[in-house]
C-alpha cells in the first residue's frame, strides 16, 4: 500500500511530498505539479508541520487555516513579545498566500 507524506516548513513552504511502499522510498513529488497538489487536496497527506504536529486524512487548505488561526493567536495574546508580532503578522500573511495557491 503506497503512503504519502510531507513537510510544512515554518515559512509555509511544502516540502517534496514522499511516495513509501512500507519503509521503501518510491519517489519524491512535487507538491506545485498537478499530481501533488490533488494529493495535498484530497487529504492522502500525511502532514508535519513547524511544531511537530502530524495532520492525517486532512485537505492541505484545512491544515493551512489552522496554522494561520493559530500564528493570528500568537500574534494577539498579550504575553507576546512586541517586537515578534510583526514577523507574526507577516508569517500569517505568508501562510495566507501559500494556503491560496493550493485552493
Amino acid at each position: 500500500m503506497l503512503t504519502y507524506s510531507t513537510t510544512v516548513l515554518g515559512n509555509g513552504e511544502i516540502c517534496p511530498i514522499s511516495e513509501m511502499l512500507g519503509r521503501r522510498r518510491v519517489r519524491a513529488i512535487n507538491p506545485r505539479s498537478q499530481e501533488g497538489r490533488e494529493l495535498l487536496r484530497s487529504g492522502q497527506v500525511t502532514i508535519q508541520v513547524r511544531d511537530g504536529r502530524c495532520f492525517s486524512g486532512m485537505p492541505v487548505i484545512e491544515i493551512f487555516d489552522r496554522l494561520v488561526a493559530d500564528v493570528r493567536r500568537e500574534e494577539t495574546d498579550p504575553s507576546t513579545d512586541p517586537r515578534a508580532r510583526e514577523e507574526l503578522g507577516r508569517l500569517g500573511e505568508t501562510l495566507s498566500n501559500q494556503r491560496d495557491d493550493y485552493s
